[in-house]
């Protein structure tokens, strides 16, 4: 068997989008989960994905920071052309997002809120109240996810944070059939990287999970790791190898510990299979 592991793995999640096409903020998601697969237990790695919930932050030493980042290549959907957000909901959207990044929680529900009820097709804020709301009540989250993809099925941020509500409330087959969908939207590395890690989570060790994180390792490291366990799994033992190398010749330091126990599991049992080739 190989070392037990507490699975893990690097995203953005993305806040939604205030005025302009240009997105507001975005912040990192460090996941992780024990071999006991309870994702309602494991929650707090994902604090950092949302940046909410006081307990929890108190509870982990988690103190996440909102790393604002302008993005050019935001896809306008159809529905955002069509649809007429009032002055007063973009108003109070708006204010949600600065308290979301001061991390004024309590006041961003509040404004955000107040945007969805003065207008329930507003998009952004349905998305903005579903993070604010994450930790808090999971399953409003998700509703609220759930609400904005029947208004707008085309915005791929929406399907990649109800991949992340259904997994961490234990839906990995509806978490499965989101983060397709967000790959199907979005097709980026970012995309491959979430399919990846939940097909991996369901013990899918299949060509399909290997391609999705070897394809996203250049941008999210760990998943080379994810990769090195899939390949061991398919049983191809010098290639997982040199994933486990690349990752710690490349001084990433997020899961070190793990990839040098995989590394020593692959020595223990090259040398097991010399000794028996030499007998």
């Amino acid at each position: 068997m190989t070392p037990s592991h507490s699975d893990a793995y690097r995203l953005q999640l993305t806040p939604g989008i205030p005025c302009s096409r240009q997105s507001v903020g975005q912040t990192e998601l460090n996941a992780s989960s024990g071999e006991s697969r309870n994702w309602l237990q494991i929650a707090a790695g994902w604090i950092l994905a949302f940046t909410i919930c006081h307990t929890l932050c108190a509870q982990t030493g988690f103190r996440p920071a909102v790393n604002v980042r302008r993005d050019a290549q935001s896809v306008v959907t159809l529905q955002e052309l069509q649809h007429v957000v009032p002055n007063n909901a973009r108003a109070a959207m708006d204010k949600g997002v600065k308290a979301m990044l001061k991390q004024d929680w309590k006041q961003a529900l509040d404004y955000l809120k107040k945007a969805v009820a003065s207008d329930p097709e507003f998009v952004e804020a349905r998305n903005n109240l579903g993070i604010c709301l994450f930790f808090i009540d999971p399953a409003s989250a998700n509703t609220h996810w759930e609400e904005a993809i029947k208004i707008d099925p085309y915005r791929g941020v929406l399907f990649k944070h109800l991949a992340v509500g259904y997994a961490v409330t234990g839906n990995l087959d509806a978490a499965e059939r989101a983060a397709r969908a967000f790959m199907e939207l979005d097709g980026t590395n970012e995309a491959r990287a979430l399919l990846g890690l939940v097909l991996h989570e369901q013990h899918e060790y299949t060509t399909e999970t290997l391609a999705l994180l070897e394809r996203s390792g250049d941008d999210y490291p760990t998943a080379r790791v994810l990769a090195a366990r899939v390949l061991i799994e398919l049983g191809q033992i010098r290639k997982a190898k040199a994933h486990l190398q690349a990752y710690m010749s490349e001084g990433n330091m997020e899961r070190r510990r793990e990839a040098s126990e995989l590394l020593d599991y692959i020595d223990q049992r090259e040398q097991a299979t010399n000794r028996t080739e030499n007998r």
